[in-house]
This record gives C-alpha cells, sequence and structure tokens, in this order.
C-alpha cells in the first residue's frame, strides 16, 4: 500500500512539473512571437531571429545599390501638420518600395532611404562575376522603377525631390536592444547621400559605378555624365536618366 501511495505522488509530481513546464514554454513561446511581431515593423525579416537570441548582427554585403530621396524645402511652421505630411507620404514611398521588393532601411527627418542587394533574397544565387552583375541589374531595374513612382509623388505633395542612388559594398547591421535600428555602414551610404544633396530639385543623380550596371532599358542623358564636386572626393562623375 505505502508503495503504491509513493507511486501514486510521485507521478502527481511529475505531472505537475510537466504542466507546469509546458506553461512556461508556451508564455516564452507567446513572447516571442509578440516581439516578432514587433521587430518585423522595425528591422527586415532575415535579422530578427538572430536578435531575439541576442547575438550581433554584421553582415557583409560586396555590392547593394541604395536611393536616398530628400523632400527638398521641406518649411512647415505646425509640427501636426509636418509630422501629417511625413507620415502620408513616407507611407507611399513604403507601399511603392513594397510593390518593387525594395527594401526600406530607414527614415531621418525628411529624408527616406531604401536599398537593394542587402536582404538574403536579393543576394545572387551564383557568385561568378558575370551572373551576380546581371543579377544585379534586375534588381537596379526594381529600385528605378521604385524611384520613378517616387518621383511621380512630387505634384501631389507639390514639393521637390532630390534624390541620389549609389552602387557598392555594404556592411548592415542592427544597432541598440531599445528601440534598435537597422543600418547600414561604408562609404557606400555616404556617396549615395551626397549624390542626393549633389541633385538638383526633381533630379536623379547616380554614380558611375550604377551606371556599369545600368540595365539596357534604362538610358542617360548624356553618356559620358556630369561632373559634381563632393566634400572629401572632389571631381565625381554623375549621370542622370533619360526619360
Amino acid at each position: 500500500v505505502v508503495t503504491a501511495i509513493l507511486g501514486t505522488m510521485k507521478k502527481y509530481y511529475l505531472e505537475k512539473g510537466m504542466r507546469r513546464q509546458f506553461l512556461e514554454d508556451n508564455l516564452q513561446r507567446k513572447a516571442l512571437e509578440h516581439l516578432y511581431v514587433v521587430f518585423d515593423g522595425m528591422v527586415p525579416k532575415y535579422v530578427i531571429p538572430r536578435m531575439l537570441m541576442q547575438k550581433p548582427i554584421c553582415d557583409y554585403r560586396p555590392r547593394v545599390s541604395i536611393l536616398f530621396v530628400l523632400i527638398h524645402d521641406f518649411h512647415v511652421s505646425d509640427a501636426n501638420a509636418a509630422l501629417t505630411f511625413l507620415n502620408t507620404y513616407f507611407g507611399k514611398m513604403d507601399d511603392i518600395c513594397a510593390a518593387h521588393k525594395v527594401t526600406k532601411i530607414e527614415t531621418v527627418a525628411e529624408e527616406y532611404v531604401c536599398s537593394v542587394g542587402v536582404v538574403p533574397e536579393d543576394l545572387p544565387g551564383d557568385t561568378s562575376a558575370i551572373t551576380a552583375e546581371r543579377q544585379h541589374q534586375e534588381l537596379l531595374e526594381r529600385l528605378f522603377g521604385a524611384a520613378y513612382e517616387i518621383q511621380q509623388l512630387q505634384n501631389e505633395a507639390q514639393k521637390k525631390f532630390k534624390m541620389g542612388i549609389h552602387t557598392g559594398e555594404i556592411h548592415a547591421g542592427v544597432i541598440g536592444q531599445k528601440l534598435p535600428r537597422f543600418r547600414l555602414f561604408g562609404d557606400t551610404i555616404n556617396t549615395s547621400a551626397r549624390m542626393m544633396q549633389k541633385a538638383s530639385p526633381g533630379q536623379l543623380l547616380f554614380g558611375e559605378a550604377t551606371n556599369r550596371l545600368l540595365p539596357s532599358s534604362l538610358k542617360v542623358k548624356e553618356a559620358d555624365g556630369i561632373i559634381v564636386k563632393m566634400k572629401g572626393k572632389g571631381d565625381v562623375k554623375a549621370f542622370v536618366l533619360l526619360r
């Protein structure tokens, strides 16, 4: 009888422990699912599993193309009107990028940044130089397609956009655990920003590295490009699309 009672008690406590562990695991799973949903609106999906495991993220990308968009002469005295305007038009840019499978990187004040070649889906399946270049040309078609649609927002917004694109290598990573931000690092993003700064209102400028990979469906206004002066770089060749 004593042996049977002890056996029953052992079974009871074992099942109780298993139920407790199940509930704890279930709560942890739900918490991770909630975090995943939160992060999904902040960073590209491919980095989220490593964020949840609190692993450092620094991914090298040998070739990306980055688009900077600046809303030119953005001066709105009313803060509510300014935020409403930015939310409206950055939201439209989000939709355009999503339609063209272009990755949004960030917004800073009145600047919008997006890119191709960063997320795993954009990486070339074949690492041979010729194939990788051809695949990046396809990515550039998507990026220029998004850029063209973004330019079409200017009439509606009654604002001119200055835009710049550059192609090259970068490192991509996530900074911070509280309000984490997905960022790109390297000369390519700096040069993209400078291309944007040098563009005239309503104009899209892109560099020589981008022009070398320009899809045959896109043409430039001047085959030899134009010369712009960039801080720290001197005279740099830039190109404008023929539309």
